[in-house]
């Protein structure tokens, strides 16, 4: 049995992550397990009440309405630290361009306490988007929560 990742994140943010322009996840808690884990990716529902869709590298699309639509590997946890708006220039920049965040936005969700960035890796885009009933679960997490998948990678 293996213990991994369920995340809810933003049609906005699955997009950059599906395009390969996002490749750190920036959240405030991070899950208490060793990298390398898989983290699969539900995308919350559109604000508009739209389906979001995306399109794949190979052509496709694949369309979320509040469905876990792809799984990364993170294989590193990164400890960010968010300097005063004074200092704003002593922030990494590399960090901002792989979260594809600015510093005022890294700020703003931040305050002033360390948030975390899961590095993305190993991107797989499924073929159809899966409902959480697939997941055991009814409703999707606020931010991310624990999911357990057998030996052959069935989610348990």
């Amino acid at each position: 049995m293996s213990k991994e990742v369920l995340i809810s994140i933003r049609p906005e943010w699955c997009s950059l992550i599906l395009s390969g322009a996002k490749e750190l996840e920036i959240r405030r808690t991070r899950p208490k397990i060793e990298t390398p884990f898989k983290c699969h990716i539900y995308c919350t529902k559109d604000k508009h009440g739209g389906i979001a869709s995306f399109q794949k590298p190979d052509g496709g699309y694949i369309f979320s309405n509040g469905h876990v639509i792809a799984d990364f590997i993170c294989d590193r946890i990164i400890d960010i630290g968010v300097p005063y708006p004074a200092w704003s220039a002593e922030m990494n920049q590399d960090i901002l361009k792989a979260a594809c965040m600015s510093y005022s936005e890294m700020h703003s969700y931040a305050g002033h306490d360390t948030v975390y960035g899961l590095h993305i890796s190993d991107l797989h885009i499924f073929d159809h988007s899966k409902s959480l009933d697939k997941y055991g679960m009814v409703r999707p997490p606020q931010s991310w929560c624990y999911v357990y998948s057998d030996n052959d990678g069935r989610i348990l």
